[in-house]
């Protein structure tokens, strides 16, 4: 057994400061590594008799409402609207989460991109929620945690997230883009190459108008154009060819709200809404005022839309007979504007533009030739959007239109005649194998994605019967809300869907997380410093990638699932130059362990400067003195093992072996990192001689341990003594 001689020397206050101080914060919230997330513990209230949709709000700085349905079945889902990998949008669902969880007792999560339960608690039982949540902040930036996942780690939620994806169709999902993805540059350089000849054709057929007309698409589509500037001038077209836009509802609310905006200065809204309520405070009851604020407070946290917190305003306005638009002209106008605006259905607007673009095409072409060009390179454009993943369901509705009516040939026919008609310098070949065997697989990839809205939405609600639940969340991406609302119409299933808030079109780590590509956070940081597509938010919408930390890690560490997951790895398959799904995610697990281990060490360093008042150099000496005992590390390292045990005691679960190895093999990784850099005098460590050689020696049995606990306890009863 272990001497508890040390109990009184200075190094034993030492071990006391180091040991009790770094698990005095255990499970404190300590800041936060992203700080616009105030992801606090939430208690599960106990549910309502009947939860309606009305009732269900979202605060205005983490998402939007899109559209609700009230069904008479008794169950309610919450559609969150999923961009996958877009750390902005993760963090934001993360938030919606735990404001559903809280407010309206939603404690069932439903998640692409996993089958059957979800489970985080080998991260959750790490030692320090700040460095819990700085690690899993880490890692949804690299665009491997969701935000689910991050809710479930970062907060004391005790309900379920379940994986509802049916295995079979989401491999075949899967397995459609990798076999093209290794042959996608090679296509979209053909089609990119049709699509210049298709432009160059574009500039001695079209006449000037259509060119105009085609430019200006062009630039609204790659962003080069605001919607407020485009809707504008397709107005003054259509009315220029006398085309009525009577019938585009949402079209035409549109433009009356830009004629509004003309009339507001936005910068002195918020002021005058301040000066407005203050002068109400005046006039009101004390009753009125108490209702005053609780419409405010209503309106922050997302109950309220804006048009009826300004609706409301504006009938206050009414009754006290305040003259709004002379005394308030900007905020009377933000209320008419924000009336309007609520009444556009934002799908319907982007439908009708394009409806209303082909009328105008339809006044402009004047002949079949003009005719021909418009929708072979619309078909070149849709084949793009098609490999890159960018079609939404109405572009992909329109995709197997035209692709019922010509095929890639037609184009390239077509294309190579009219080259050689008007002599322009452009070699258009037959199409080649690469393009024509890979466009098939694209196709496959939407059909299966919309097989699995199915899925989807049965998995969920059997999950919900079977835990008796009347509501959920459900987490998928854009392209599946079309079909899910539909099947949830059909039951009788209210829902509310939900858009995370994005104010920052990036591009996002997607594509490498979905191929298993390995991606270092200075790279996503140097993308996300650039300007994404006009879909960058909704990229990725069709198909989740694998959840890793709440799906397979937890494979990993379970005997009885590793089998399971190296079949699904091997059903998935890599493409070159990556590793398999079961690599990808030894390496996330080992090195999540490593992050958190360091990081934890650093703080406990810290802790005993701070504690013992020491300089950097004593305290640099010291803690060297105490990595490099062979007695004292692996007693710092067997009471992290012990705290990490507590949790899942906590929770009626044995932590895993496999968890607790990693764990040491961190620890040890570590030791012998910091003594080799002190031998050279860099990094944490100085020279010292006479050191003793760094092993993984780990307490022995519950013997020991109880001294070492002993020693640590008395230790920090007596460390002001001499």
């Amino acid at each position: 057994m272990m001497s508890l001689k040390i109990k009184n020397s200075f190094l034993g206050k030492v071990v006391a400061v180091v040991l009790v101080a770094a698990f005095s914060f255990y499970n404190c919230e300590i800041g936060s590594a992203i700080p616009e997330i105030n992801v606090k513990a939430p208690d599960i209230i106990a549910e309502v008799a009947m939860l309606s949709v009305e009732d269900i709000g979202i605060a205005i700085d983490s998402g939007t409402i899109r559209s609700k349905f009230a069904g008479e079945s008794g169950k309610v889902i919450v559609h969150i609207q999923d961009a996958h990998c877009n750390f902005e949008a993760q963090s934001n669902i993360s938030r919606i989460l735990e404001q559903l969880s809280r407010d309206f007792g939603i404690n069932m999560i439903s998640v692409e991109g996993a089958e059957g339960m979800v489970d985080t608690a080998w991260f959750r039982a790490f030692p320090d929620a700040e460095i819990r949540r700085e690690v899993a902040t880490y890692f949804m930036k690299k665009g491997e945690i969701t935000g689910a996942e991050f809710f479930s780690i970062n907060s004391d939620y005790n309900g379920t997230i379940f994986g509802a994806e049916t295995r079979d169709y989401y491999v075949q999902n899967l397995r459609a883009f990798l076999d093209m993805y290794p042959n996608k540059d090679a296509i979209l350089s053909y089609l990119n190459d049709l699509k210049a000849a298709g432009e160059k054709l574009k500039s001695v057929i079209y006449p000037p108008k259509l060119r105009e007309m085609d430019r200006n698409t062009s630039a609204f589509e790659q962003k080069e154009m605001e919607l407020s500037e485009y809707a504008e001038y397709l107005n003054k077209v259509a009315v220029a060819n006398k085309i009525s836009t009577k019938k585009y509802a949402d079209f035409g609310k549109l433009i009356d709200t830009l004629e509004y905006e003309k009339k507001i200065d936005f910068d002195i809204v918020d002021g005058e809404r301040t000066r407005y309520i203050d002068d109400l405070s005046k006039i009101l009851a004390k009753d009125d005022m108490a209702e005053l604020v609780a419409q405010s407070v209503r309106f922050k946290k997302g109950y309220m839309k804006s048009v009826e917190f300004y609706s409301y305003l504006r009938s206050l306005a009414k009754v006290h007979e305040i003259d709004m638009i002379r005394e308030y002209p900007n905020l009377f106008y933000y209320y008419i504007y924000s009336k309007i605006y609520d009444g556009i259905n934002i799908e319907g607007l982007f439908t009708e533009i394009d409806l209303i673009e082909r009328a105008i095409k339809g006044k402009l072409i004047k002949d079949e030739t003009q005719y021909k060009l418009d929708k072979f390179s619309e078909k070149v454009d849709k084949l793009i959007s098609l490999v890159n993943i960018e079609l939404t369901n109405d572009d992909y509705d329109r995709f197997r239109k035209i692709s019922d009516a010509f095929s890639i040939d037609d184009v390239v026919g077509f294309y190579g005649s009219m080259v050689d008609r008007y002599n322009l310098n452009y070699s258009i070949g037959n199409v080649p194998v690469v393009v024509r065997e890979n466009l098939p697989k694209m196709v496959d990839f939407y059909e299966i994605a919309i097989k699995r809205d199915m899925a989807l939405i049965e998995n969920t609600l059997a999950q919900m019967k079977r835990e008796g639940k009347d509501r959920s969340v459900l987490i998928a991406g854009g392209f599946h809300t079309r079909g899910m609302v539909e099947l949830l119409r059909e039951r009788g299933v209210s829902y509310v869907v939900v858009t995370p808030k994005i104010t920052k079109d990036v591009e996002s780590p997607y594509i490498q997380v979905l191929t298993n590509q390995r991606t270092s956070i200075e790279d996503i940081i140097t993308e996300s410093a650039m300007p994404g597509t006009r879909e960058a938010a909704s990229k990725g919408g069709l198909l989740s990638p694998l959840l890793r930390f709440g799906g397979a890690i937890p494979m990993l560490l379970d005997k009885n699932q590793v089998d399971f997951l190296r079949d699904i790895s091997a059903q998935i398959g890599t493409v070159p130059g990556t590793i398999d799904f079961e690599e990808v995610v030894k390496e996330s697990f080992k090195e999540t362990v490593k992050m958190v281990a360091d990081r934890w060490l650093v703080v406990v360093k810290k802790n005993m400067v701070s504690q013992l008042e020491m300089s950097p150099e004593a305290a640099e000496k010291e803690f060297l003195e105490f990595v490099n005992n062979n007695s004292l590390w692996p007693m710092l390292q067997s009471v992290y093992l012990r705290k990490y045990d507590d949790y899942f005691r906590s929770i009626g679960r044995v932590a895993p072996n496999a968890a607790k190895t990693q764990i040491i093999m961190a620890f040890t990784e570590y030791r012998k990192g910091y003594l080799a850099r002190s031998e050279i005098g860099e990094g944490d460590g100085s020279a010292s001689p006479g050191r003793q050689a760094a092993g993984p020696r780990v307490l022995a049995d519950g013997v020991e341990i109880s001294a070492f606990d002993e020693v640590i306890r008395e230790s920090y009863e007596n460390k002001d003594n001499p």
